[in-house]
């Protein structure tokens, strides 16, 4: 569970959920440091991502070698 967004209004705070952690405190999709100042979500970056490090360390994928039929 995520702790409510701590964005503050003159109405109070937001405090909606789910929210992510930002340097300003826990905050909603709609008050994220990017929405607030009326940009996109930037994307992450494929080769800082888990999968993308473990790849270029030349470690094993750990992504599940499963298929979509394998749970039917």
């Amino acid at each position: 569970m995520s702790a409510p967004c701590g964005y503050y209004t003159a109405g109070g705070h937001c405090r909606a959920t789910p929210t992510r952690r930002y340097l300003q405190g826990p905050r909603c999709a709609t008050h994220s440091p990017a929405a607030v100042a009326g940009r996109p979500e930037p994307a992450p970056d494929p080769a800082l991502t888990l999968t993308g490090l473990r790849r270029s360390a030349g470690l094993a994928d750990l992504t599940p070698a499963h298929t979509p039929e394998d749970r039917a």
